[in-house]
């Protein structure tokens, strides 16, 4: 049993104008009566659909037929992805606004630190490290040196020396706040 175009549409749950491109572009046939088999068509119609076209509305234009090829955006900066519709850009939009929601509630909850903060802090504790270190030896040599009964400046300048030496030593050793 054949249904017209505005028969198949029905049955489709389409507009008469989808029908009528499907039949213009090839992705269904008529039978040799002129009518549709909605048994055929529908197979057709599923096997020609490129679903990435479907539903884009007023947005149509602003996609390519290689851009709505290519699998969907994922959680990637807007600047470095090509988004092919609509909402996909819309989708990309709310997965930003959530990490930025969920960025807020860390800082607030203090599970999240200011990074130029947290760089200071630490360049301002390695000073008063490396501070420490250079004024040790003039506060122990001269105990170090009653103890033992060694000259208290070849001591001061020994323990200086070799102060100096382990904390250039450590000087390499990097921290990366990335």
């Amino acid at each position: 049993m054949g249904l017209s175009i505005r028969g198949y549409a029905k049955h489709r749950g389409v507009t008469e104008g989808a029908v009528r491109y499907a039949l213009k572009s090839g992705r269904i046939t008529r039978g040799s009566d002129g009518k549709i088999d909605p048994i055929k068509a529908d197979s057709s119609w599923e096997d020609n659909t490129n679903h990435a076209k479907r539903h884009r509305g007023a947005f149509a234009d602003m996609a390519t037929d290689e851009a709505t090829s290519t699998p969907p955006v994922k959680n990637t900066p807007a600047k470095h992805s090509s988004i092919a519709t609509y909402q996909q850009a819309k989708a990309l939009d709310m997965v930003n606004k959530a990490k930025i929601g969920r960025m807020q509630l860390e800082e607030l909850e203090k599970k999240l630190i200011d990074r130029e903060k947290a760089l200071k802090t630490v360049f301002s504790l390695a000073r008063q490290f490396r501070d420490s270190w250079t004024q040790w030896p003039a506060r122990i040599s001269s105990q170090l040196a009653a103890e033992t009964g060694a000259d208290p400046h070849k001591l001061h300048l020994g323990l200086e020396k070799y102060v100096r030496e382990q904390l250039e030593a450590t000087a390499d050793i990097s921290t990366k706040l990335e």
